[in-house]
């Protein structure tokens, strides 16, 4: 069968009859095109194999590789939609798919209407557990130990424990579904991988979470009731992985389920979607709803919550862009304040200095320690709080102390007291800034110019050109503040965006 015409670089091949017919059976729509001059062997020839959602470069023999690990995918898949369907789950509008950026996920087959419930999965679909659930696995796991580990241990244990069963288990079509492997999560990144994200709170968050796992995989494996194959044993951190980015945690009856839903769990992020998830105790089922139109052939999403870039990253593998819920983490403010003012601030009286931290302790607004966060457009008020209180000269702590007994702990005492914790902030994040080993625009310049780009550093760049964004939106933000407030003798925290700056400020002559 001829596959394309001869020209000076490009010949006709022709292919055998089997590979044709593994072509047309193969529930896909696949292409074959040669790449190199026709050669009288046929296995060393190059070829440009085409499925809907990949481009393949392989020889003949890796085209069969290729088309029989996807019929294989397809079949799991048949037998996992026969499961769905034997389970009584409800989905007549969706299928699974692959979006453009080739992952996978849930895909409208038709249109779905605002407030339409298009996805019902029974509770008997689930696998669950709460934090408080006696142990159901006693042949398995030891009950004492049980009952100290977390939800998502728990649930990772169920999860293992049908994988370890094999094809004895009535979840093993659900099973073959996921991925082999999860690798995208930081805990499987390097030391070297981990210092690109420039960012030390969540590398701490990795470097106790990855200690976690491996005293966890220590204990529970020694505790286990059966003997273990030692791929099973791995199969511990596969489960882990699974859970913890695929878990949907759902209020029901005062306490909270943690539960694994098949199909739902297929449906990636997108922080603005209108898709939700509920529990109908009427039918005991848990059903997906949109409240916005979802049309045909395109990608379904939902959101996973208000979940930060370090989050995002940690166990999903991405970063979002211009996230909302991202922030800083400081965690000790009274480096700051040495920043601005040096020792000069301990000049004041000390039995002053102990009386301020032990009001702002006992309010429990300051603890040694305790982080702080900066968001894009605003910080934690407890930063302004703390940074008030031990700047304050004695005239603005009389008021700051008549403030705290009447509950008004964030209201502002005089404008040279607001100016100086402005100035603090924006030193502190411009020492964050300096301390990170690129700028913003040596992390653009990355983005743009070096090719290939590794994944990992790709996510590391992307992720801390978020953080920074968030320091130079903060310093932005508070100079403009400390402007205004200076020319009119009054504390402004008015934020009036860049483009419209140049128009409003003239009324201030500024």
């Amino acid at each position: 069968m001829s596959l394309g015409k001869n020209d000076k670089h490009l010949r006709c091949c022709f292919v055998t009859n089997s590979l044709m017919n593994i072509l047309w059976k193969t529930s896909t729509s696949w292409k074959l095109l040669v790449l190199r001059p026709y050669s009288k062997t046929l296995v060393s020839n190059k070829f440009l194999l085409l499925s809907p959602n990949k481009l393949y470069s392989c020889t003949l023999l890796q085209c069969l590789s290729v088309i029989a690990s996807s019929e294989t995918t397809s079949w799991r898949i048949d037998r996992f939609y026969d499961w769905l369907k034997a389970g009584n789950v409800y989905m007549p509008k969706v299928k699974l798919g692959y979006n453009a950026d080739g992952l996978r996920g849930l895909v409208a087959t038709e249109d779905i209407h605002c407030e339409e419930i298009f996805l019902k999965v029974p509770r008997e679909r689930s696998l669950q557990v709460t934090e408080l659930e006696e142990c159901t696995l006693s042949d398995f796991i030891d009950p004492d130990l049980w009952l100290l580990e977390t939800w998502y241990v728990k649930l990772a244990l169920k999860l293992w424990k049908e994988k370890c069963l094999g094809d004895c288990s009535s979840w093993k079509p659900y099973i073959d579904i996921l991925p082999s492997e999860l690798n995208t999560g930081l805990v499987y990144w390097s030391d070297e991988d981990l210092a690109q994200l420039q960012y030390r709170p969540l590398i701490e968050e990795v470097e106790r979470n990855k200690l976690y796992r491996k005293a966890s995989y220590m204990r529970i494996v020694e505790s286990i009731r059966f003997k273990l194959q030692d791929e099973d044993k791995n199969m511990f951190f596969w489960a882990l992985d699974m859970v913890q980015s695929r878990a949907f945690g759902i209020p029901e009856d005062g306490k909270k389920i943690y539960a694994l839903l098949p199909m739902m769990d297929m449906l990636n992020h997108r922080r603005n979607s209108q898709t939700h998830l509920l529990y109908d105790s009427t039918t005991n089922e848990y059903v997906m709803k949109t409240y916005s139109k979802l049309f045909q052939s395109k990608d379904i999403y939902i959101s996973y919550g208000p979940l930060d870039n370090d989050h995002l990253l940690h166990f999903y593998g991405f970063v979002e862009k211009n996230n909302v819920y991202d922030n800083i983490q400081v965690k000790d403010l009274l480096q700051w304040l040495y920043l601005t003012y040096g020792n000069e601030w301990l000049s004041q009286p000390s039995h002053l200095l102990e009386e301020k931290l032990c009001v702002l302790t006992t309010h429990h607004v300051y603890e040694s320690g305790k982080p702080f966060r900066i968001y894009y457009d605003r910080y934690e008020k407890e930063i302004d709080i703390v940074l008030r209180t031990l700047v304050a000269s004695e005239t603005d702590w009389k008021q700051i102390k008549e403030n705290f007994a009447l509950g008004l702990y964030d209201k502002a005492v005089s404008l040279e007291n607001q100016l100086s914790v402005w100035q603090v902030v924006i030193d502190g994040c411009k020492q964050l800034l300096k301390d990170m080993k690129t700028s913003i625009e040596e992390d653009e310049n990355i983005l743009e110019n070096m090719e290939p780009l590794p994944t990992k550093l790709r996510l590391a760049v992307q992720f801390r050109m978020e953080k920074k964004n968030i320091l130079l939106a903060t310093i932005s933000r508070l100079e403009h503040f400390q402007k205004i407030s200076k020319k009119t003798g009054r504390i402004i925290t008015v934020w009036i965006p860049p483009t419209l700056k140049r128009i409003t400020l003239q009324k201030y002559d500024i």
